[in-house]
């Protein structure tokens, strides 16, 4: 009996090492495919716009890297903000873009919308700039 208690416990001690080790590579693995993303411009400023006007701000980007880019999240810093992505992965070589489309409705005055883009790269997040100084305009 106590063989096979003890070649249990051997066997399990194993697996578990062995476990290990397969994670590790998986590890290493996602480290090796990080890739390199550059914008042609983070900051948008519209300068005076009149209120309850969408503004649109475009961002390109480029995938610099040897790697698949995966966008792994857009995260707006206000509801008022929404964001379209051309395509959450992009290959090697290959151009994306976002858009942040702002309502500037019940707002007045100096706007700055963040938004923040997670990817795998090196420099996990990038923040992106919305500007717009929002004037009054009575309803037509």
């Amino acid at each position: 009996m106590k063989k096979d208690t003890i070649l249990a416990i051997l066997i399990f001690v194993v697996c578990s090492v062995n476990g290990c080790r397969s994670k590790s590579k998986n590890t290493d693995t996602q480290i090796n495919r990080l890739t390199k993303l550059e914008f042609t411009q983070r900051i948008v400023d519209f300068g005076k716009v009149p209120s309850d006007t969408l503004l649109v701000a475009e961002y390109n980007f480029l995938n610099a890297g040897n790697h698949n880019l995966e966008i792994e999240y857009i995260n707006p810093d206000c509801t008022c903000t929404d964001y379209k992505l051309s395509s959450r992965q992009v290959a090697p070589k290959q151009q994306g873009t976002i858009q942040l489309v702002f309502n500037t409705k019940d707002r007045i005055g100096q706007q700055e919308i963040f938004a923040i883009v997670k990817a795998n790269t090196e420099d996990r997040f990038y923040r992106l700039l919305l500007k717009a100084d929002v004037e009054y305009s009575e309803a037509e």
